[in-house]
This record gives C-alpha cells, structure tokens and sequence, in this order.
C-alpha cells in the first residue's frame, strides 16, 4: 500500500474521541475495533533534537577573541507497555541547553563570558487505555493510546555573567509542562500464532534539519491479543561492562581484537520447553548491531597519527562469534546456523574505542514464519543501548554512578577542595572525555569527575627523579589538583623547544567528541624539561603565569639540588596554573669583598675587588657580623617583591641571603638560618614572621624582611585554573 493510501486511511480512521458516553474512539466503517481487554505488547516512541553550532568572530573596534557557541539536547521517551495487568503510560523528558557568548573589551581591559542554560527533566508512569482497530480488506490498523493523567517535567533557566572587571552575576528561574499526549498511530496487522489472534504493529523514523538544528523521531509498536512468546536481549555482567580499546599508537595495521567484550544472549519468553500452551520455537535469531559511534581515534589522546583508520568502535569479531556456534555475516551481524530449533541464542560483541557507543537489538523468526523483535530486559527497550546506559548518554550507567551520580556527560563543573581556586569551575575535560580516559606509556587510565585534574609530560629523563617527583608531588598536595604525570613523550605532540607555542600541540583531549557539548575546550598537557644549558641558573615557565594551553614548557636549570630543586619544580607548576609571584624585582646578586682592614665592600661580582663600604649585621639580633672571608649574596632590595608575602607558599622567593633596607643605605644584614622552602600555596597576602613587623631582643623595631605581598598578589590557593576555557 502506498503512502498516500495510508494517509487518507489514516484520516478517517477515527468518526471522534470519547464522543459517545463510554467514551470509547468510535472507529470509521473501513475498521472493526476488536473488544479484547487484554493487549500484550510495547510501543514507544524516541524523539531526539540537538544542535551544536559554534562561531568566532575577527576583531572589529575594541572587540578581540569574540566567540560564540550552543549546545542543545532533548531527548522525549513516550513508553507503553501492557499485559494482563493493564496498559502502563511511561514518560521521560531530559533536555539541555547551553550557550556562551565570549568576548575581550580592549579598550577597557575587561574579558566577558555570558552563559546561558535551560534544564527540563522529568519521569513518571500513568494508567492508560488502548483501543486497537483492524481493516480487514486493506490489511491495515488502527491504535489509540489514552494516558489517565498528566506527567510533568521541571524546567529551570540560568544566566551567568562572568567578567575580569567585575562581580560574577548569576539568575535564575523555574517552571514546568506536561510531557505525555494522546497517540495515534496507524500501522499493519497479522494473524497470530493461535487461533482468534491478531498482530497490531509498525515502526517508523522521522528526520529533519535546518542548519545546526537536527531532529529524529523513533517509532515502533507490536500488541497482540493472546498470550505470546517475546524476545529478551540481555547481556553477562551487562550492570557493570564498560567498554575498553586495546592498545594502539597508530601503526599499521590497525587492530583487530577489542579491548573489551561483551556477551549477549537472546531468549524466547516463556520458553516453549517449558510453557503450558503451544509457543513457537525460533527458526533463526539474528543479532544486529545497528548504532555504533565513530569518534576519531580509540581514546582521548592516541593515537597521533592515522586516527582516521581507527576500526569502527564496536563490532562482532568473527572468530570468537563463530566459537559460539554462530554464523559470522559480517561485523554489524551475526545468526545462528540454520537447520535447527532456538530458545535462545548468545553472541559477542567487542569494544575498540574506552568511549565507545551504541545500540544492538535481535531478531527472532518463528516456526510460524513471524518475526518478532527483541526488547532489553530491564526496560523492555528496544534496542539496547551499549553500553547499559541512559537515553541521552554516551557513558556507563555503573561509572556515572561510581564517579559522576547526576551529572550530564557535557559537565565539566568539578572545583578545588576548600573553595580553592580563581571561581572558574572545570578542568576543561568534560565527563565523557574523562570516562574516555587517556592512554599513557601504552596503558589506559580514566579520570574523574569529581577531581580536577592537571596533566603532565614530565620528560626529565630520569635525572635527580627523587627530587623532581618530590616536587611534583609537593604541588600537588599544595594545590588540590590530580597530577597525572603519567604521560611520555609520544603520547602527545610535544613542543620543539621553549619558543613553540604551537597550541596544536600538546592537546589531551585530541580526539573529541562535540554532539551534545561532549568538548567545552582543547586542554592542554604541561611539558617540563631540563635546561641544555647546564650553566643556566634559572629555572622558568615560558608563557606563564596562566593555564596550560598558553606554558610552551618549564624548564628547570641543572644547578639546584635536594630541596631547592623540590621547591623550584613545585614553584614552576605552580606558574603553569596561573599563579603568579607574591611580586616582581627586589633581589639582585652581589659580593661582599672582605678587605685587608678587616672591612667590607659590596661589589656587583667576585671580579670587583673594591666597592661601596658597608657594614655587615646579623639580621635575626641586629648585632654586627664579620664573616672573616668574602661572600656571593642574593639580596633582597625592595619590600613587596619576590620574597614578600606569607613564608610559608610555594610561590615566594626563599634564596634571598641578605638585605639592603633604603633606610640604611650603608648597612647590609645578613640572613641566618636561611629561609625555609614554601610547600603550600597561601590564603593571603600577608607576612605571618619574618615578613612582618617584630621587634629585636632589646625591644627595638625589627622590620618586615620583605614585607606584605604587592597589591593584587599572594592569596595564591585562590588563584589557581587549569581549564583552558579562560584566561585567553
């Protein structure tokens, strides 16, 4: 029957609704509606809608780095399912928006991030009536479906105004609607397998788009009006499989084992073994993969190269498929062997891709020549989604419970233990990409949600390790942040030398997936490497201090040692996520030259003999001091510089030796014991002992040696960002 006929059937299917006193839908002269009570059967309905869109802009005016993005999914489930119990109306409504508008002002100095966002989400489960006609000439039938009441959903809004000049505004709202409705659907019919029974079914897809906007409506029904055997898919420890990929840098040929597998079993219920009425046997069940993703490479960040010859994510592997009596058709299907009677039937599945998606179901063709569908047996959905997880997510329902309870696979919101951090939320890693996980010196790992997470290529080599892991681990523990140093140097794209600030490269996050706001942002690893100048006595974060994406790499001089290399490795991190010193300038290298007389003169090097007089004193009593020898200093010549601030952070200069106050221009004090290394990131910017006013034994003044951090610094365990999303 053609689609036109269909229609004009389907426009007179109904004489009207509840019209009579039974109000009962009153079918036209072409349908017979059949009186049964009992309906056995499904129908649900899927109506998906998305758009991604993103756009930026050239500068024009003072407008620099204007960019834009939306996000939006919805998915709307109407699920029916009846039995001699009565017909249950199930709805479920999930949908997300986002949508940014991000922009720098340079004419005022400001940048500005406008967020919007929309929450709709609801569930619940009403009585319904179904009422079912058949066109016995034109082989066509008619279903009306009644829910009793109504199902709502919570909507909530969000407007966010984030700027570097100004206070952070957030509003917001909160409403509902009603997500269930009569349907009406016009389909086909069979006999049934007994006598006296009728098969109500159909099926249909309904797509569109009009730019970035996608929709697609998913519609399937079977009802029948005698007890009948069904199709449940399952699968093994299905609660608790993840997907996996094995391992892969990119080399050819591509592999051709998963990493994971699953193993599915389809069964007639009840089995006609052991029914007390005549139930058909299958002839044939067939498994069908009939979703599965494609996201580029097999995990977040490998592999480099050829990730467009990645295998197809899930896929049934011929050999171990035909180990279980199958007859392999190709990777998307697989049957059992003709010439026999099945109850059930078991195949595998296998994963290439940790993030890998999609959606199986089976088929069953009966002795009496029908064929009926499988539904999953937890929902009674058709297909099963792969893995067991929710409608609008891509990410197990067992790791989202363990890591992530309640949050969408697009969240990237995660913060600092404490209230650490500047208030930018996120580690530029959405739920998804950490569920994806990373694959590191051939090994697969995942991250979690709930931790912000900070990436590093440590490619160091091996030299002075204890220290350096020890400094890494210092900022860690300081800073709040998952450290993952895990990563060698093909794991990433690494940078050239300290001038490649190719922000192409070094990206954790390589290969993303962007439906549904799954990829906020390109977050970036931190490379930290050995000076080749083995003379070099500074160590130094080229491109800070700000995020990771903006660090070419750190580079640590060979020359210290033990705990000053712990501090100066902990110390160059902390300028790789954003923290800057307590202040600029205040400490110069000079010698003290030790003269005949038993004198001092202060010289810029040991190449100077003679200089400036000073007099030397002990600056922790105020007495004069002779050393008897001459002496290379750092000394401290400014408060509110490099050494200035709370004594105890990370982030403050502990090398400073001696001090020349401008009070006493002639007078240089000498520091003893030296000052300790910070392994913390301070709460302020103030000088608790050393840094502050004190006074001497005798009950003189004691001066700050550097005094209080420099306007608009130290506070440094509230400056901390590693998501690549700000600071541009």
């Amino acid at each position: 029957m053609n689609r036109q006929r269909l229609l004009v059937l389907c426009a007179a299917l109904w004489v009207g609704c509840g019209s009579t006193i039974d109000e009962v839908p009153q079918f036209s002269r072409n349908f017979t509606r059949l009186t049964d009570d009992t309906w056995y059967g499904t129908y649900t309905m899927v109506r998906e809608e998305w758009e991604d869109a993103a756009a930026s802009y050239p500068a024009q005016g003072c407008l620099l780095d204007e960019s834009s993005g939306t996000s939006f999914h919805e998915v709307l489930v109407h699920d029916v399912k009846s039995d001699a119990a009565g017909a249950r109306f199930s709805a479920s409504l999930k949908s997300t928006f986002e949508s940014f508008d991000k922009y720098t002002d340079k004419c005022v100095g400001c940048s500005y991030i406008e967020r919007h966002s929309k929450r709709i989400l609801g569930s619940g489960v009403v009585d319904a009536d179904i009422y079912i006609g058949i066109d016995f000439e034109e082989g066509v039938s008619a279903l009306s479906i009644s829910p009793w009441d109504s199902i709502y959903a919570q909507i909530s809004t969000t407007t966010i105004d984030d700027s570097t000049c100004g206070p952070r505004t957030e509003q917001g709202a909160s409403s509902e609607k009603d997500i269930v409705g009569q349907i009406d659907e016009l389909g086909y019919w069979s006999p049934g397998t007994t006598p006296g029974s009728y098969i109500v079914y159909g099926s249909r897809v309904e797509t569109n788009s009009s730019g970035d906007h996608h929709w697609r409506d998913t519609y399937a029904w079977r009802f029948v009006n005698k007890q009948d055997v069904r199709l449940v898919i399952d699968a093994v420890d299905f609660d608790t499989w993840r997907p996996l990929a094995p391992p892969w840098t990119g080399s050819l040929p591509p592999p051709s084992k998963g990493g994971a597998h699953l193993k599915l079993v389809a069964s007639l219920l009840p089995l006609p073994s052991s029914s007390s009425t005549v139930l058909p046997k299958a002839t044939k069940i067939t498994f069908k993969l009939l979703k599965s993703s494609a996201v580029p490479g097999i995990a977040m960040n490998v592999p480099l190269f050829n990730e467009a010859l990645s295998p197809q994510d899930l896929q049934f592997e011929q050999t171990r498929n035909e180990g279980l009596g199958m007859v392999f058709l190709d990777k998307d299907n697989v049957r059992t062997a003709p010439g026999n009677l099945y109850e059930f039937a078991e195949a595998e599945l296998s994963s290439f891709d940790s993030g890998a998606y999609g959606e199986v179901t089976a088929e069953a063709e009966l002795e009496d020549g029908s064929v009926i569908t499988a539904r999953f047996r937890d929902t009674g959905d058709n297909p099963m989604r792969i893995p067991k997880r929710a409608r609008d997510s891509y990410v197990a329902e067992k790791w989202l419970a363990d890591h992530a309870a309640g949050m969408a696979d697009s969240a990237d919101d995660e913060n600092l233990a404490g209230g650490a951090g500047d208030g930018h939320s996120g580690d530029g890693l959405t739920v998804y990409e950490e569920y994806r996980g990373f694959f590191a010196k051939g090994t697969w790992f995942d991250t979690h949600p709930t931790d912000v997470d900070f990436m590093l290529v440590n490619d160091t080599n091996g030299w002075r390790k204890a220290d350096i892991d020890s400094g890494i681990l210092r900022f860690a523990s300081a800073s709040n942040l998952k450290v993952h140093a895990e990563f060698a140097t093909n794991d990433l794209e690494m940078p050239i030398d300290n001038t490649d600030f190719d922000e192409v490269k070094r990206i954790v996050n390589l290969h993303p997936l962007t439906e549904g706001g799954r990829h906020k942002v390109d977050q970036h690893a931190v490379v930290m490497r050995i000076a080749r100048n083995s003379q070099t006595t500074i160590s130094q974060t080229y491109g800070g201090p700000n995020t990771p994406r903006k660090i070419s790499q750190i580079e640590l001089s060979q020359v210290p040692t033990g705990d000053k290399l712990v501090w100066t490795v902990a110390h160059e991190l902390g300028h790789s996520v954003n923290i800057p010193h307590h202040g600029e300038g205040g400490m110069e290298d000079r010698y003290w030259a030790f003269q005949p007389n038993g004198s001092y003169h202060e010289t810029p090097n040991s190449t100077i003999p003679t200089g400036n007089p000073v007099i030397l004193k002990l600056e922790d009593t105020g007495q004069i001091f002779s050393p008897g020898v001459s002496t290379a200093v750092s000394v401290s010549t400014k408060l509110q510089g490099l050494g200035s601030g709370d004594e105890t952070c990370i982030m403050r200069y502990p090398v400073m030796t001696g001090i020349h106050w401008v009070t006493e221009p002639g007078v240089r004090y000498f520091i003893n014991p030296a000052e300790p290394f910070g392994v913390s990131f301070c709460v302020d910017g103030t000088g608790k002992t050393f840094n502050s006013n004190r006074t001497y034994p005798n009950g003189s003044p004691r001066p700050s040696r550097h005094g209080d951090a420099a306007p608009g610094r130290g506070n440094c365990m509230h400056r901390t960002c590693v998501n690549d999303f700000y600071h541009p």
